[in-house]
């Protein structure tokens, strides 16, 4: 997603053929009264992302932007972040930008990067 890489380069992170770290880019637009959630075999239902309530507000969206930071090495993830955002009309292509700069608003470390995205 070049988004994500451009504000990586922004903060110092370069290209490189052997890469310290991977990125893993995961976008999600959901309607805000849908959530996911995790069964158990026997236990009760792990929310990964709550309903939110829509009275206030129907008809809006969730975006959310997250992003793994992994060693290149071990796959062991370094740095994890999400950004979200709850909008009535705005794409995703009109948030991304600033879902990266508030994902990204400080430097994880300084290092040389592949991106890697996942659908």
């Amino acid at each position: 997603m070049p988004f994500v890489e451009q504000r990586l380069l922004e903060l110092g992170y370069s290209r490189d053929t052997s890469p310290e770290f991977l990125v893993q880019v995961t976008a999600t637009r959901r309607p805000q009264r849908t959530g996911a959630f995790i069964p158990g075999p026997d236990a009760p239902v792990t929310w990964a992302e709550k309903p939110r309530k829509t009275w206030l507000a129907p008809g809006r969206n969730v975006m959310a932007l997250r992003i793994h930071l992994l060693d290149a090495h071990t796959g062991a993830p370094v740095y994890v972040t999400t950004a979200e955002l709850s909008s009535a009309k705005a794409s995703f292509a009109e948030v991304a930008s600033p879902l990266a700069r508030a994902a990204l608003d400080e430097e994880p470390q300084a290092a040389s990067f592949a991106v890697q995205t996942t659908p």
